[in-house]
């Protein structure tokens, strides 16, 4: 079960996948990092390569599902290109106070004197080992995009809203004119987008399915351009994994170079505002009797996960730690009332460094009712 970081209740609905193989189940926030994947890169290592096993684990046994899936990592398969070496500090060895005193200085010179690594507080476990990673990413929007100033009612799975803050990018009196322009270089529209010949040669039934498909990828531009920052509304496959090869499968590299890749201002693009700070235990590790090629037996002790997201009009926070121990008719609404993918992703890679799948509010920041919306209650002109 997922925890929200200090605080004591749990979080019910939200679930911090190891994989990104993890099935969806309905109504169930999913979020997965590359935080976990990299310590138990440097497990393997540690243990001399090549898959760890779990020696007299039956086949039935939910330990050993999990660890073949952290073996096949579509991740760490990726190569180098996956992430960048300024993004991660990963290692694995004996659980000595030097161990850890060269985590956090690496720590501290890659992230600075804030980097506050919350699984490291544990004094040293003498003859035990210790496989860590930390994951953190700083995404900036520059221009910052639009604040919502009026709730915007998020579904997920649900037939009911509730009421959220967002960000995006819509034609407003709020804002300076001047950044409509730069703002508007900001996002690509992956899809949808049509040209107007395209648009021409369709059916009326095939624009009536394109509008009511509320389908999107949508891809925003952060200050550095070595990371891509995706949203998405697709429906979603049996795994996070088929869902993060849907959305992907849209992704054009020459997008930005389409005539209606851009919003124009009659159109608009609005995301809730997300804010998650979790930990993940996995039980069915614990205790568990591993071995690698060079390692003939080790115990497995606590396997914990920890993320740290924030996603607004200003950009993108990620910090991650684990230890184991075209032109449409009518115009695009682009907006997330139902349930909806980010993905953080290195510019070339084949697979993310991040991806959420949020199907409930549970990690959406939650905006006020406005008491415009009382006093038509009491009007009888809203439910």
């Amino acid at each position: 079960m997922s925890t929200l970081h200090g605080r004591e209740e749990p979080l019910r609905r939200t679930f911090v996948a190891a994989h990104l193989g993890a099935e969806h189940r309905e109504g169930m926030n999913l979020v997965w990092s590359a935080g976990l994947d990299l310590a138990w890169r440097e497990l393997t290592r540690l243990a001399g390569g090549g898959p760890i096993t779990l020696p007299g684990a039956g086949e039935d046994d939910p330990a050993l599902a999990l660890v073949r899936a952290l073996n096949d990592s579509a991740f760490n398969a990726g190569g180098a290109g996956t992430l960048d070496e300024g993004a991660y500090v990963a290692r694995a060895g004996m659980h000595t106070p030097e161990l850890v005193a060269g985590l956090l200085e690496e720590l501290r010179r890659k992230f600075g004197a804030d980097a506050a690594p919350r699984l490291l507080e544990e004094p040293p476990c003498p003859g035990g080992f210790l496989a860590y990673a930390c994951l953190s990413k700083q995404l900036v929007f520059d221009p910052p995009l639009v604040r919502g100033t009026w709730p915007l009612s998020f579904r997920g799975d649900s037939p009911q809203g509730s009421h959220v803050r967002s960000f995006g990018l819509w034609e407003t009196q709020d804002e300076p004119p001047e950044l409509w322009g730069p703002r508007v270089r900001s996002i690509v529209i992956h899809y949808p987008r049509w040209t107007d010949a395209e648009v021409d040669a369709m059916s009326e039934e095939e624009i009536d399915r394109m509008y009511n498909e509320r389908t999107f990828v949508v891809e925003v531009l952060p200050a550095d351009r070595g990371d891509r920052v995706i949203v998405a509304c697709v429906e979603p496959g049996a795994t996070l994994q088929e869902t993060v090869q849907r959305a992907m499968a849209r992704l054009d590299d020459w997008a930005e170079e389409h005539p209606r890749a851009r919003l124009d201002s009659t159109e608009r693009f609005q995301v809730p505002c997300i804010d998650l700070d979790v930990r993940q235990l996995y039980p069915e590790l614990q205790g568990k009797l591993f071995a690698g090629a060079q390692l003939p037996a080790g115990l497995l002790g606590e396997v914990l996960q920890a993320v740290r997201f924030r996603l607004d009009e200003g950009g993108v926070t990620l910090r991650a730690e684990a230890r184991g121990r075209g032109l449409c008719a009518p115009p695009r609404e682009m907006v997330c009332e139902r349930s909806f993918l980010v993905l953080l992703i290195r510019r070339g890679s084949p697979v993310p460094f991040f991806a959420l799948w949020v199907a409930n509010d549970e990690l959406l920041v939650p905006s006020p009712e406005p008491e415009l919306f009382g006093e038509m209650r009491r009007e009888g002109l809203m439910d």
